[in-house]
């Protein structure tokens, strides 16, 4: 049997050089030649490879746990007679508008709301960049 000849006398399209997309067909097919037996032991490697540096995160982690634990045995209760009842502190004053006297002091000491607007484009900035520079790599995932 012979094939169909094209109607026109033009050359085949080449292929093209662009990757397939993430989700495609041909992406999901090994290309000739490829040994699926070399998977399992491939991925055993990656993981053995990757392996030392979850342990380390891990032993960090647990040190963080036992220096809490430790720093937390290291406080020690506060004496009763070093204790201030609520009646005490309502008679000295000390229980009066908290909040309104920070508010004076970093008022007093020349923090306005220039300061604030500034101290919050500080946190901000970076943390929008971030988030901004995390969802455009995702993005890239679907595209």
């Amino acid at each position: 049997m012979s094939r169909p000849t094209p109607a026109s006398n033009q050359p085949p399209a080449l292929p093209s050089t662009d990757p397939p997309p993430l989700l495609s067909k041909q992406r999901s097919i090994a290309p000739p030649g490829f040994n699926r037996r070399l998977v399992p032991p491939a991925a055993l490697a990656i993981h053995l490879c990757i392996g030392p540096a979850y342990a380390l995160t891990m032993y960090v982690m647990s040190a963080v746990l036992v220096a809490g634990f430790l720093c937390n045995l290291a406080v020690r209760r506060v004496r009763e007679e070093d204790q201030m009842t609520t009646t005490a502190a309502v008679n000295d004053g000390a229980a009066r508008d908290l909040g309104g006297a920070a508010t004076k002091r970093a008022r007093s000491a020349g923090h306005g709301p220039v300061a604030l607007v500034v101290a919050w484009v500080a946190v901000g900035a970076p943390l929008a960049w971030g988030v901004f520079a995390t969802v455009e790599k995702a993005l890239r995932l679907f595209r």
